[in-house]
């Protein structure tokens, strides 16, 4: 969920309904079984919503729907993450009994 930030060109409601779009993009690769990177999600909803809160009244109350709707596909998103996870862990977990049944050491990080 990575991109290049352009405070120049930032704009609260075309960011809130970017987010939205790469999340339901995220949704529908996770119901087909693909895996997805979530690594800057954090902070990119954090910065959103900072952004949010530093608008105008009118303008804040415009963003409120793509903000909610930002909520609703996180919800979506969790619930189908949380569905899918323990057949990920399974697999996950078979592969390393095959690899340890064939001879081939599991991967471990540096320093192990």
């Amino acid at each position: 969920m990575s991109a290049t930030f352009d405070p120049k060109g930032f704009n609260p409601s075309d960011e809130l309904e970017a987010l939205r779009l790469a999340l339901e993009a995220s949704e529908r690769v996770v119901r087909e079984g693909g895996l997805i990177d979530l690594r800057d999600l954090d902070e990119q909803v954090e910065f959103l919503c900072a952004e949010v809160v530093k608008t105008e009244g009118s303008m804040r109350l415009q963003l409120l729907p793509k903000l909610e709707a930002v909520i609703q596909i996180l919800d979506n998103l969790e619930a189908v993450l949380r569905k899918t996870a323990p057949h990920e862990s399974m697999q996950a977990h078979n592969r390393l009994r095959a690899n340890q049944a064939y001879g081939v050491p599991p991967i471990t990080t540096k320093g192990n």
